[in-house]
């Protein structure tokens, strides 16, 4: 529990304000602290709908990866991706391509399921770390 201190009634608005700003971090240090794993869980989700040819020692399996960037003390993002110059391929695949003979190639969803995880596990994540800070 928080420290009780005593304030004057100007000083109510700045008084609720350090509260929220500390409440803030202290969800946002949660969250941030199981982003990389949930990071790890998309790659993982990504790599297992792969489903064209792409052996174990693939340039473009072994391109995709997470990247943490931390920013400022509010800032943290994960970011799935496949590095350059594999990173081309990731909408080919995904969406099919149009054939330099005609015809279009087939595509080969395994992102979509990447971005699905996310949508699912994140809203959670948060509403955990906003109780178990509340």
């Amino acid at each position: 529990m928080a420290k009780m201190q005593k304030v004057t009634p100007e000083e109510v608005g700045g008084a609720f304000h350090a509260i929220l700003e500390d409440y803030t971090y202290e969800v946002m240090e949660q969250i941030e602290a199981e982003l990389p794993k949930l990071g790890r869980k998309v790659n993982q989700e990504v790599k297992k709908h792969i489903t064209f040819n792409a052996g174990a020692q693939s340039k473009y399996l072994r391109s995709l990866g997470i990247e943490v960037i931390k920013g400022s003390r509010l800032y943290k993002s994960v970011v799935w991706r496949a590095k350059s110059p594999q990173s081309s391929l990731t909408h080919l695949l995904e969406n099919g391509h149009q054939l330099p003979q005609g015809g279009r190639s087939k595509a080969y969803p395994h992102i979509i399921y990447g971005q699905k995880l996310v949508e699912q596990e994140l809203p959670e994540l948060v509403e955990k770390a906003v109780k178990d800070n509340a």
